[in-house]
């Protein structure tokens, strides 16, 4: 196959663990998000690749569960903020 579906598969693993990884280091959190969807691009482009796909199908996956931790922390947190003001109004 293509020499750079292969660089595209080992791209996307480097981006799918550095996005996970950086999901749980304060303000590093910020630069997994687009990390992690670049990966998953990465990763996509990777799947061509015949002798590097467990690498894309790795980052795919890597990229993947970034992201939804992501949007699971964000829903927590919206729901806590919005719990507290609901718990603090009756005393205000």
């Amino acid at each position: 196959m293509d020499k750079n579906t292969d660089n595209f598969a080992l791209a996307g693993l480097i981006l799918g663990i550095s996005s996970l990884v950086g999901e749980w280091i304060p303000y590093v959190s910020i630069l997994a998000i687009p990390a992690g969807i670049v990966g998953i691009v990465l990763s996509v482009k990777g799947l061509k690749s015949n002798t590097k796909r467990g690498m894309a199908i790795g980052g795919l996956v890597c990229s993947i569960v970034s992201l939804a931790i992501f949007v699971l922390v964000l829903i927590c947190a919206c729901v806590a903020v919005g719990t507290t003001g609901a718990y603090w109004s009756r005393y205000w």
